[in-house]
């Protein structure tokens, strides 16, 4: 028996397996009931009705649906999507004291056709469920009516504020003030603006859900206001801004604008922070925010009464279909989107290019190849947009790929299914008569539900035939009566005392004997079978507990752990069973970890959560994993879980991460060795190797060029105006980084020495320590310490240093005015609020090495591709073709990427020469400047493109300087590791 909770009022509910609807012992209310199975099922359930409960409708919708990953025929869970979906809260009603659903979460679609509510319906059990599910739809259904009609006589609103009225203590928040601030100000613009605060004081006494609800859906701006990251994800705020961030998908005229104050931007929730936010705290806020505003409205109201125009025409469209498709076939998919966005962007309907980004969700190369994925598509927003805009030869064509894709899935199943008793049927060989009869039985039973699949019907046939012969063989074991009766001495002695008192008198105490025998033997399951039959007749009750319960010990000694465990907890409150149990079902947990099933085992462990042991066996189960990912180089999957084991064998931890991020080095794997070293809280030599894996090598600035030499010394050449190559005297160097007129240096000790123009304060690092890789920007410094946290120096007037809570950085570099970093799952963080190019980073993923130029960025991907975003006038980010690719370098204008043959691409501005790289062969490593590139060849001498190097020009007005470039007398350059 488990115990559900309402899902009305939270009460209590018996339910069992078989048990389809319940009655709460709380509120009284008839419910309908999941399928409960086991513990973990019913804790699931409870969760996901908790969140619905409190609210968080989003990650009730989560974990119904976590449910029905495992089993999509669960109706209760379907119908809890449903809930979740309108959320639907059940309040008590006053009158009748009976729980009634109020709407929270309203939907456009009649609840009667969401896909949930049929599956729902056709997955009931029984009729009776069904007909409560109707009911309850029905009732919905009424409110939602209702709702809309109230919504309908409501003028549409220009803005939605998103914010907390009050407090933890019900006191009225920072945001509410604020909020209100800004609603003022833009009533005197003359909006139509929702406040609740103000909108909703006239509709007290009333459902405040119709009014929500026709605000949400006519407003075209969002503001969410927050003064705390706890209170950008309070239920009811969350509720709002979520609900508008789905109606964005369908309706593009939308735009949502986070604004927060007395925090960092990247604690708002992570839906939130792809946007690009406001800061309230800064001077000139509500000027720029009325400013924005009033552009983006008033360009959208121009939009609507513009009529409609033919922006390009249907060959440039076919044109741009036709270079994603190519994009597409050679598996470039980020370029494949770019350009079906492009398509997008001209006609918001075409159904060929949400055929082909479901192609690119799926990383199908060919459209035709949608036939042959193994994924259910009928619920993929690319599929439904496709068939909704589609002519009738799309649509058809999606119609056959998804009955295809069905049939796909159908036989996959079937062949898990075909193997899995095939297995069975094997294993019983190998187990006693009892168990065979329980294998074949099973096996024959998984076989008849897939027939006609294979030879599944040959195999039944043989199955039965050994299943027959198995019962037989075990009857005749059993048989063993002692003092047959002859024919007419037993139909005489019947005739004296009836069938009754034979079986009472002779019968009974033959089998009796003969259990006790088989018992004395050591047949301990047989004769737990006989005692069994025999019901209440002498200590047959005892003797059957007793024979069961040594024939579990005898599976418990032979290491049949997970057997043994069934078998004590069916006569678990017998002798020790309770106990031993739970000692066999660790046991085969333990067994499980031997076998490297280390999630199964977990699992085990936690449900043996009282089980003296338990938690450490949970801790060492999920360590056992972690070290698995680590040795098979799956980092970041193995990080997760290390993070959530704390302290537990911590020291281990390093060290083995350790071993692994040496032994990749040793092979050469130098960017997953770095890796490591940046996961091993400073273990061994770390430092050391993180300063050797992250060097810089040259470096370039405006009019100079930085390269370090074998010696820790460095060279320059160049413009030295603000002494920005007064390196002379540095030494014990390990990597250097140049930009514009300053320069940085980083030491063997992890200090790190600055020279140049100290606008800003840019040079102030002599304070810094354990420092493994710095970047010299614009106009501020930035460096990596070997913990993964990052520290700034400069000017931060463009929010460049917001690095504080930067955690798990790998790499770092420093643009113009932002700075980006490199986390350790590949991803990319950066500082840069205001520009394009912000919204693409985040978006990024298995990146290996990032660089920033003036106006671009770049990332190395894992597979040797090249992905780019930013200023794109000059072409600097057109890299889509390009693999093999081993290092790659964002000048101000101009990209070049190494290739692992050792040749350079460049290209972008090229009017001084700088892209000029097409004969360098056996190049190292690379550096792109403003106006030139450098290459460090495998014997240490360099080779640049770019400004002449013996003429002399202007560099500032009223001034001459040479720039020499005879890179000879920078000595030999040290040949870094991250380019071998």
């Amino acid at each position: 028996m488990f115990i559900l909770k309402c899902k009305m009022c939270g009460g209590d509910i018996e339910a069992s397996p078989h048990k389809t609807y319940g009655i709460c012992d709380s509120c009284g209310s008839t419910v309908t009931l999941p399928k409960v199975v086991n513990n973990t099922r019913v804790n699931l359930f409870n969760k996901a009705n908790r969140f619905r409960q409190l609210g968080d409708f989003d990650q009730a919708i989560l974990a119904y649906e976590a449910i029905l990953s495992e089993d999509e025929t669960d109706a209760e869970a379907h119908w809890c999507v449903v809930l979740s979906r309108y959320g639907i809260e059940y309040v008590e009603d006053p009158t009748s004291k009976m729980r009634v659903p109020t709407c929270h979460r309203l939907q456009k679609r009649s609840i009667l056709v969401d896909p949930n509510y049929i599956e729902a319906i056709k997955y009931a059990n029984d009729e009776y469920t069904k007909e409560l599910y109707e009911k309850e739809a029905t009732k919905i259904a009424g409110i939602q009516k209702n709702i809309i009609e109230i919504s309908q006589k409501e003028a549409p609103y220009d803005i939605f504020i998103c914010y907390k009225e009050n407090d933890e203590l019900g006191n009225r928040t920072k945001d509410s003030v604020l909020a209100q601030e800004i609603y003022y100000k833009l009533k005197d613009e003359n909006y139509r603006v929702f406040f609740s605060r103000i909108t909703l004081e006239d509709q007290l006494g009333r459902e405040y859900e119709p009014y929500i609800f026709a605000a949400l859906n006519s407003a075209k701006v969002m503001l969410v206001i927050g003064s705390k990251a706890e209170y950008f994800n309070a239920t009811w705020v969350k509720n709002e801004w979520s609900r508008y961030l789905h109606l964005m998908d369908t309706d593009k005229d939308k735009t949502l604008i986070p604004c927060y104050v007395d925090m960092d931007a990247y604690d708002m929730p992570y839906e939130l922070a792809i946007f690009q936010s406001q800061n309230m705290g800064k001077i000139g806020f509500m000027q720029d925010l009325i400013h924005g505003i009033n552009k983006l409205l008033q360009d959208k109201v121009q939009d609507k009464n513009q009529s409609k125009v033919v922006v390009e025409s249907t060959t440039e469209i076919d044109a741009l279909l036709k270079r994603a498709e190519l994009f597409l076939e050679d598996g470039h998919f980020e370029s494949a989107n770019d350009y079906y966005e492009k398509v997008l962007n001209i006609d918001p309907e075409c159904a060929r290019a949400y055929v082909g980004k479901l192609c690119i969700e799926l990383e199908i190369k060919y459209i035709k190849g949608l036939e042959n994925v193994n994924v259910p598509i009928s619920t993929n927003t690319y599929y439904k947009k496709a068939l909704r805009f589609g002519d009738q030869k799309i649509r058809d064509f999606l119609y056959h790929c998804e009955q295809q894709i069905n049939k796909n899935i159908d036989s996959a199943n079937k062949e898990k299914a075909y193997q899995y008793a095939i297995m069975l049927a094997k294993k019983a060989q190998n187990k006693s008569a009892q168990n065979k009869i329980q294998h074949y039985k099973q096996c024959i039973e998984i076989l008849t539900s897939i027939t006609p699949y294979k030879e599944a019907e040959e195999r039944i046939k043989f199955y039965q035939d050994l299943l027959i012969q198995t019962q037989n063989e075990a009857l005749v074991k059993k048989k063993k009566v002692v003092g047959v009766l002859s024919v007419v001495g037993a139909t005489l002695f019947l005739g004296v005392i009836g069938t009754i008192g034979y079986h009472y008198l002779i019968a009974l105490p033959q089998q009796y004997k003969e259990a006790q025998q088989l018992f004395a033997q050591g047949e301990f399951l047989e004769s737990k079978e006989v005692f069994y039959e025999l019901g209440d007749y002498k200590d047959s009750e005892a003797m059957w507990q007793e024979a069961y319960y040594q024939y579990a010990k005898e599976l418990f000694d032979t290491k049949d752990f997970f057997m043994a465990k069934e078998i004590f907890y069916q006569i678990r409150g017998y002798k020790d069973s309770d106990k031993m149990w739970q000692k066999a079902y660790a046991e085969y947990g333990v067994s499980l970890l031997d076998e490297e099933k280390f999630e199964q085992a977990e699992g085990i462990f936690r449900e043996l959560e009282n089980f003296e042991g338990s938690q450490e066996m949970t801790s060492e189960a999920k360590y056992q994993h972690a070290v698995s990912l680590l040795n098979k180089g799956e980092l970041v999957q193995a990080q997760v879980l290390l993070n959530e084991l704390g302290s537990y064998k911590k020291e281990e931890v390093d060290q083995i991460k350790y071993e692994k991020a040496l032994q990749l080095y040793n092979e050469g794997n130098y960017k997953q060795a770095r890796n490591y070293f940046f996961t091993t809280n400073n273990y061994g030599d770390t430092k050391k190797y993180l300063m050797e894996l992250l060097a810089e090598t040259m470096s370039m600035g405006s009019y100079y060029a930085l390269g370090l030499r074998n010696n820790g010394t460095v060279g320059f050449t160049g413009w030295n105006h603000y002494g920005e190559g007064d390196v002379s005297g540095w030494n014990n160097i390990v990597s250097i980084s140049a930009n514009k007129e300053h320069s940085l240096g980083l030491k063997a000790d992890g200090t790190v020495v600055s020279t140049g123009k100290n606008y800003d304060s840019r040079g102030n690092v002599s304070g810094w320590r354990d420092i493994v890789q710095i970047s010299a920007g614009v106009d501020h410094s930035v460096g990596l310490k070997v913990d993964g946290t990052v520290v700034t120096m400069g000017n931060t007037s463009w929010g460049q240093s917001d690095v504080e809570n930067w955690r798990d950085i790998v790499q770092v570099s420093a643009g113009e005015n932002y700075t980006v970093g490199l986390k350790l799952d590949g991803t990319v963080i950066t500082t840069d609020k205001r520009s394009d190019q912000a919204e693409e980073l985040v978006k990024w993923n298995d990146i290996v090495q990032i660089s920033t130029g003036g106006r671009h960025t770049l990332g190395l991907k894992a597979d040797g591709t090249v992905v780019a975003t930013g200023k794109n006038d000059y072409g600097q980010c057109d890299v889509a073709p390009f693999k093999d690719i081993i290092q790659v370098e964002a000048g101000r204008n101009h990209t070049v990427l190494l290739k692992s043959d050792g040749t350079v691409i460049a290209f972008g501005s090229n009017d001084d020469g700088r892209c000029n790289v097409s004969e360098w062969r056996d190049i190292v490593a690379v550096a792109a400047g403003d106006y030139h590139t450098l290459g460090l060849k495998s014997d240490g001498t360099v080779v640049i493109a770019g400004l002449d190097a013996y003429e002399s020009y202007n560099v500032v007005s009223g001034e001459v300087s040479y720039m020499t470039y005879n890179m000879g007398s920078l000595g030999k350059l040290q040949i870094p590791k991250t380019t071998k």
